[in-house]
């Protein structure tokens, strides 16, 4: 691939994120530097046949190359991956949503980040070049196919490194914690525990929280005293929901015991127990 024509097409990306949010030039400058083509060798596009949902493949090694460059750098998200039922699986995400994300985090050179949901490895690549250092980045993915098409496109954008590790998001990973900054890329209804257990003290976590009728992007920092306090973002987007590697998406247990109170009027501040999020009515109510 030529590289002058892939350095046009990649600017402007990076001009269509800079008009769209107001991002950091740290943040800019990463885009600027990781090539998203070499992340993203096919793609899905859904289509309408017959009134009727299908998806149309794209490849790389079927497109001319100035065509596939402009396709590829669109400010858009691609499905990389459909599951054996034909929805999506995996994506390349809209890169100024990843932008205003990365945004979010405040990422600095030294720290050290988790992220869950490896994809396609795109984002852990602008993650490294952010830190300074892909030591300092840890990536899991529960799919070993992705994580095994991820790992050379990411030794080839910013060297060795980087931990790679297939398996299950949901349980973090505990052998490089703690972490100054974790990003998940997938969706789930409530906060795992493991995450905010690796989350360093004055830590940031990002993730997309979907349950029921909520969808919503959520910021939470981790007081030195161990004080988890968060805020919602502005960021309107939608991640496909974490699951356990066979396309079954993860659900929050619902609790066997009858719901408890929700607030103690009597006390101050009120009191409310967690574990009522995964209440199915309360859920509905609450949101």
């Amino acid at each position: 691939m030529q590289l002058q024509q892939a350095l046009a097409a990649q600017q402007v990306l990076v001009q269509a994120i800079r008009q769209e949010e107001q991002i950091d030039q740290h943040v800019l400058d990463a885009f600027s530097h990781i090539p998203r083509h070499e992340f993203v060798l096919e793609f899905y596009e859904r289509v309408l046949n017959n009134k009727h949902v299908a998806w149309r493949q794209h490849k790389q090694t079927e497109i001319r190359e100035d065509a596939w460059l402009q396709l590829v750098y669109r400010d858009a998200a691609l499905t990389t991956r459909l599951d054996a039922n034909g929805f999506p699986g995996s994506s390349s995400s809209m890169p100024s949503i990843m932008a205003a994300m990365l945004q979010a985090l405040q990422i600095k050179r030294g720290q050290r980040v988790l992220e869950i949901g490896t994809g396609t490895g795109y984002n852990a690549a602008l993650l490294a070049y952010l830190v300074g250092d892909p030591h300092l980045v840890t990536t899991i993915d529960v799919e070993k196919e992705l994580v095994e098409l991820a790992e050379p496109a990411i030794l080839r954008c910013i060297g060795p490194g980087m931990t790679i590790i297939a398996g299950d998001g949901l349980r973090g990973v505990e052998s490089n914690a703690p972490y100054d900054r974790i990003i998940a890329t997938g969706s789930y209804p409530n906060v795992p525990h493991p995450w905010l257990d690796q989350l360093a003290p004055g830590g940031l976590l990002l993730m997309n929280l979907q349950r029921n009728l909520a969808n919503i992007m959520l910021l939470l920092k981790k007081a030195e005293q161990g004080v988890i306090a968060g805020k919602i973002l502005p960021i309107k987007a939608s991640f496909m929901p974490l699951h356990d590697g066979t396309g079954a998406y993860y659900r929050c247990p619902v609790p066997h015991k009858p719901i408890e109170p929700v607030l103690q009027e009597l006390s101050s501040p009120p009191s409310f127990q967690p574990s009522n999020l995964s209440h199915k009515e309360f859920g509905f109510f609450f949101q």
